[in-house]
């Protein structure tokens, strides 16, 4: 009994120090509260005959925190392949959920805005790209300057003289 009480303030602090990073696992969000309640719940109801072994709880925990880890640097790292992308043309299509319609986007990323923790391309003050959407990214050396106000090209010459 007293390795259970052991193993619960372990998980108590566990809890106080871990990040609050959530997943989704067949529709139902796991984070570190669900799982110290799961934790705590198999303590309770294990077989007072076979009990499991202390190790076994350590495990899960560092499991865990393991989880929780990655999830913050690939967290980090999403954010920082967006703030990479500016200055650079970027190419997406995005598919309106309501209507199905497909709309194309090209432009130069301004910034980066995060929002609900997603990262947004800003390519204009009407027009924010989610990163995920992005299918191709082009640096802006193969574009020509526009002049008199004209979108560039990665041809270098402008839809006006192409005709598109």
């Amino acid at each position: 009994m007293a390795t259970s009480a052991v193993s619960a303030a372990s998980a108590n602090s566990a809890a106080a120090t871990a990040a609050q990073s959530e997943r989704k696992v067949g529709g139902m969000t796991v984070d570190s509260e669900t799982f110290l309640k799961l934790l705590v719940t198999q303590m309770q109801y294990q077989d007072p005959l076979e009990p499991q072994n202390d190790t076994q709880f350590v495990a899960q925990l560092a499991q865990m925190s393991s989880l929780e880890q990655m999830q913050s640097t690939n967290g980090s790292l999403t954010n920082l392949q967006a703030y990479s992308m500016v200055g650079k043309y970027i190419y997406a299509q995005i598919t309106d959920p309501q209507t199905g319609t497909v709309s194309e986007h090209m432009g130069q990323v301004q910034s980066v805005v995060l929002y609900s923790g997603k990262p947004y391309l800003v390519l204009d003050k009407d027009t924010a790209i989610p990163l995920e959407q992005v299918t191709e990214v082009l640096d802006p050396s193969l574009f020509d300057k526009p002049t008199d106000g004209e979108t560039p090209t990665a041809s270098g010459e402008t839809p006006e003289a192409t005709g598109t």
